[in-house]
């Protein structure tokens, strides 16, 4: 089967701990039913994710594929990568690991890696019998991930894919290329981190048609070259509702091909900012994480669920909000996209407002 388990959204209890009760009925489910990929991450849940996970593998023997990430944002030295794999080992209580993933890399993560000493890094793991399997998981552009899969002799990568990321990051071309060069191919986020089936506008609603939207997104991606689709399963409803889907797939004729095309352009068409993330932005004199106020915004929009980005933008620290803007045009002057950033910022303020 090709769905996988994502160990980062498990049902919690009150106090935000997980509830292991819940936890444990939902990964039986899942191995009852041909699921054997269970991704987590050092910092998934507060570091305990990978915890509950190894307390849970301790009844298996076999056939368990356990897929955990190195947080390359905390190795500054070359001593730093093999003591946080030692403490991952600890935690989940294994020997080794069957995939074992540099974390959200990007060009600077990377380039910094290299120069600490990563690849010679993987080679020991892997000579060591330390893990089985060796990937990374991406977060930048095409032309860095192209970079990236020919630096390295990597078993496997993990990509942001969904109907409306068919051209973003590595991207279908990415997932191509991946397989060229021999590499599995995991894909993260295939539902956007739920907003593709939370709420749906109307006019895309007409489009799918009888089917659901979870059942169009994920036999998008099945029809694609990949080896396996992440999905962070936090109630049982959710999971029975995928182990149904992963079992019933069908292949996607043209008409289908055409609806999704429709689908991906009326999702973008609700886009307001169209800011692509670059940073150039950057610095503003009051602090505001521009970037970070236009995607809530754009997400908020495109999805027609205001009230969810709205929780997420209000967690953000008051400084980095949109309503600090001065007007001062420096933001502007930068914007590779020429975006009029003033005027979506005093958008971003309203449409965020009680």
């Amino acid at each position: 089967m090709k769905l996988g388990f994502g160990c980062m959204r498990l049902p919690v209890k009150e106090d935000g701990s997980i509830d292991k009760k819940r936890t444990f009925d939902l990964f039986d489910k899942a191995i009852q039913n041909g699921v054997t990929y269970f991704d987590t991450g050092y910092d998934y849940h507060n570091g305990e994710s990978e915890v509950v996970l190894g307390e849970y593998i301790k009844n298996y023997d076999s056939g368990i594929d356990i897929a955990t990430k190195l947080p390359v944002w905390l190795i500054h030295k070359r001593e730093d990568m093999m003591d946080y794999f030692n403490k991952q080992l600890k935690k989940i209580s294994v020997n080794s690991f069957d995939y074992y993933i540099l974390h959200a890399l990007d060009k600077a993560y990377w380039d910094e890696l290299k120069a600490l000493g990563v690849i010679e890094f993987m080679d020991h793991l892997k000579q060591q019998g330390l893990i089985k399997q060796m990937g990374f998981s991406f977060h930048d552009s095409y032309e860095v991930f192209e970079e990236l899969v020919n630096d390295y002799n990597w078993d496997f990568c993990q990509v942001q894919f969904n109907i409306i990321d068919e051209d973003y990051q590595a991207g279908l071309k990415g997932i191509h290329l991946a397989k060229s060069k021999g590499l599995k191919v995991i894909v993260m986020e295939p539902l956007r981190g739920g907003g593709l089936v939370e709420v749906v506008p109307g006019e895309i609603e007409m489009l799918y048609g009888d089917r659901r939207p979870v059942e169009w997104a994920f036999n998008y991606i099945l029809d694609q070259p990949v080896d396996l689709i992440l999905s962070g399963m936090s109630d049982m409803e959710q999971l029975e509702e995928n182990l149904k889907i992963f079992s019933n797939t069908y292949e996607m004729t043209e008409a289908d091909k055409e609806i999704i095309v429709k689908v991906r352009a009326a999702y973008k068409s609700r886009v307001v900012s169209g800011c692509t993330g670059c940073g150039y932005c950057y610095p503003c004199p009051t602090g505001i994480n521009i970037p970070k106020c236009l995607r809530l915004y754009d997400q908020g929009t495109m999805f027609d669920n205001r009230i969810k980005y709205k929780n997420e933008y209000e967690m953000m620290e008051k400084f980095k909000r949109a309503h600090n803007c001065m007007a001062c045009g420096r933001c502007e002057k930068r914007c590779p996209q020429k975006i009029e950033i003033i005027e979506m910022l005093k958008q971003v303020n309203q449409y965020f407002k009680d």
